[in-house]
């Protein structure tokens, strides 16, 4: 058995006219096996979701500085 945890992030940047100025979407997933201790599972599985978080705010950090939509 195994798991897959994916995290998704739709970022719209919108003025105060509530018009859209930038959107992009961010995706990161990971797969696993699952674990016999299901408290190491679970750890685990929190230490992949925030690995997965971190990664996409670097992703977020690099868009926002960036002069492109890309």
């Amino acid at each position: 058995e195994s798991y897959r945890t994916l995290v998704t992030v739709n970022l719209k940047i919108i003025d105060k006219n509530k018009k859209i100025i930038r959107s992009k979407n961010f995706s990161k997933e990971f797969t696993y096996n699952n674990r016999e201790n299901k408290f190491e599972l679970l750890q685990f599985q929190r230490n992949v979701e925030n690995n997965l978080i971190n990664q996409i705010s670097v992703q977020i950090r690099l868009f926002l500085d960036s002069k492109d939509d890309n």
